[in-house]
């Protein structure tokens, strides 16, 4: 299998369509859909971020060969600016994970607890 068939079985094994991977990736949202029906030819940048959403290797797009199904946690999310920022999660090390919370919680620290 190809490209194409390769990005058609990721695709449907994680439950998103062509449009929801192609804006969760940050990509055109026709990327998708172009790169299986047209036969583009997509750049190592853009088949790394699209590879990265669907949590799989660029090689393993181009090949086939050991796509891992979808990892199950919790909920479907359905919107692609939620699925972005989950990919980014999944790609950050503990240590970075732990330095982002850190940064948000002192960004925008919880409300102050009324005194009784």
């Amino acid at each position: 299998m190809g490209l194409p068939e390769n990005l058609r079985k990721a695709l449907d094994e994680r439950r998103l369509n062509d449009k929801q991977a192609s804006l969760a990736a940050g990509l055109s949202a026709t990327w998708a859909r172009d790169v299986m029906q047209r036969g583009v030819n997509p750049t190592t940048r853009t088949l790394r971020r699209m590879a990265a959403v669907l949590g799989v290797t660029p090689d393993a797009l181009l090949s086939g060969e050991a796509i891992p199904p979808p990892k199950i946690r919790g909920r479907f999310v359905d919107d692609p600016e939620m699925i972005s920022w989950l990919q980014l999660g999944e790609a950050l090390s503990i240590e970075q994970r732990s330095r982002a919370a850190l940064m948000v919680r002192t960004a925008f620290p919880p409300p102050s607890e009324k005194a009784s």
